[in-house]
């Protein structure tokens, strides 16, 4: 491992601001993004310019930092993906050598709500995240991932938070096959990863093994953020105003 473990955020659009991280002895937060210029030490990240993306959808933008980062150059062999709403609370060296000595490639928090991509699936068609294209491509990725062998049952993970070492060959082409999947077949990522690692047979191992994910990180509400007002403060009125607006609309 080097000492510049990077933390990889992307920010694409308007979507999020960059939330400032705490500092910790050799890890280094980089943030490839379309909307902020190149430059060092913005609220203590590095800012790299995003380049040859192939597509103008934002969410596409920062799933294919997020699902394929063996490109990006760092010199580093652990690196640690974050979404644009998290905030990193306590060192992630703390569970570095435990994620090492586990022999798996990558890892990730289990979803705080699901259990498989059954239930995903279920859930973006009952909250109509999904129009009737994507769900007909869903019904046929679903389709060949089972007539390959692949149950659809093990424990999904949750996104917003990836490990992994760069040194595995079938990782990197599992993730070059994940990416794919996601701008020609399912957006949602989540829905195939356990599909891919599975294939390439790559072991995966839970952070909730290491640490609680309440210790470890805070998630806020996507969206733009007052600088002069505590985020936390703001997080809530946003969930507030969230449950609200359902209320009024049920």
């Amino acid at each position: 491992i080097l000492t510049d473990d990077p933390k990889i955020k992307a920010l694409a659009g308007n979507y999020d601001d960059l939330i400032p991280q705490p500092l910790y002895e050799g890890v280094k937060y980089i943030c490839f993004s379309n909307i902020l210029p190149a430059q060092n030490n913005y609220r203590g990240w590095e800012i790299r310019s995003i380049e040859n993306i192939n597509t103008v959808e934002q969410n596409l933008i920062n799933r294919t930092i997020k699902a394929d980062p063996f490109n990006l150059k760092f010199s580093t062999n652990i690196s640690m993906y974050i979404d644009g709403n998290v905030l990193i609370k306590s060192n992630p060296f703390n569970f570095i050598n435990q994620f090492i000595d586990s022999g798996a490639s990558i890892a990730a928090f289990k979803h705080p709500l699901r259990e498989n991509v059954y239930q995903e699936f279920d859930e973006l068609i009952a909250t109509g995240k999904l129009n009737t294209d994507e769900i007909n491509k869903k019904k046929i990725l679903f389709n060949r991932m089972q007539n390959e062998g692949y149950d659809c049952k093990p424990m999904m993970t949750a996104g917003y938070i990836i490990l992994r070492c760069h040194d595995n060959k079938n990782l990197k082409i599992a993730m070059k096959e994940w990416l794919q999947i996601i701008f020609h077949e399912c957006k949602r990522d989540q829905i195939s990863l356990q599909y891919l690692l599975w294939k390439h047979k790559i072991k995966m191992v839970h952070l909730d093994d290491f640490c609680l994910p309440q210790a470890f990180f805070r998630r806020f509400n996507h969206g733009k953020y007052l600088q002069f007002l505590p985020r936390e403060l703001q997080d809530f009125f946003k969930k507030a105003r969230y449950k609200l607006s359902n209320i009024c609309v049920k």
